[in-house]
């Protein structure tokens, strides 16, 4: 049976390098600005998420709602294992895949098979009970790139990229599945293949995390909601509940 329970969780995260031009930081630095050294020392403190808690069991479709810059993402991440929390704990049963920002890692120089081997290696997929020559083989029908799957990335157009990273990061199906928004990739052709697969895994996934802005997808999918903001979680319910706490909140 797999699982999550998220128990007080809180994320920090360093914005000095985001919120501060190059030309900032080298006169904030010469002039050895106090001033300056103490909005980057308070930027780089900053709470991400905090107080963050609920409990997941297979058969939960949780969906991520609020604004911009409410935690969605930050929560994945630290779901996923890309960030650690300075704070609380979290306890996850099963096999987990993230779907976070699909192409992240590729080497532009490298061609589409050898991209896809990595990703084999780097996400440990034979976790999966699929060995590396059957996984790239999937991968190669299923992103239908011709002899251009044998050619450097870097050759490829925005949508054979887009439909490359879309079969890597799908071809496995995770007991715990992470969504940072519903994923479509390619042409009109491609979508429509992207979209079958996209529900083959919700279905068959035993838990699933979605951060989405779309409401109508999160009443399809998700049985309940977790509504983030102000760097805490401010309502964990059922799904229309936390809608209209969310819609009335604004």
């Amino acid at each position: 049976m797999a699982r999550i329970s998220v128990n007080n969780v809180a994320v920090r995260y360093s914005t000095a390098n985001a919120n501060l031009s190059l030309r900032r930081t080298l006169i904030s630095v010469l002039k050895r600005n106090a001033a300056n050294a103490g909005s980057v020392q308070a930027a780089q403190n900053k709470l991400a998420i905090s107080g963050v808690n609920f409990e997941l069991e297979s058969g939960d479709r949780l969906v991520l709602v609020g604004g911009n810059g409410a935690g969605k993402t930050t929560l994945l991440k630290t779901l996923s294992g890309i960030y650690e929390p300075c704070a609380g704990s979290i306890y996850i049963d099963g096999t987990k895949s993230s779907f976070i920002e699909i192409g992240a890692g590729m080497d532009f120089s490298l061609s589409g098979k050898q991209n896809v081997e990595m990703h084999y290696l780097m996400r440990g997929h034979d976790r999966f009970g699929l060995d590396l020559e059957r996984y790239v083989e999937n991968v190669r029908e299923f992103a239908d790139l011709g002899e251009s799957f044998y050619m450097p990335v870097n050759t490829y157009s925005s949508g054979m990229f887009v439909r490359l990273a879309f079969a890597m990061v799908t071809e496995v199906c995770p007991e715990i599945l992470l969504l940072d928004e519903w994923l479509s990739a390619g042409d009109m052709f491609f979508m429509e293949k992207a979209s079958s697969r996209m529900e083959e895994l919700a279905n068959t996934a035993k838990i699933m995390v979605l951060a989405t802005h779309s409401h109508d997808l999160a009443l399809k999918w998700c049985n309940k909601a977790l509504v983030l903001g102000g760097e805490t979680n401010r309502f964990f319910d059922s799904v229309p509940e936390a809608l209209e706490f969310y819609q009335q909140s604004q």
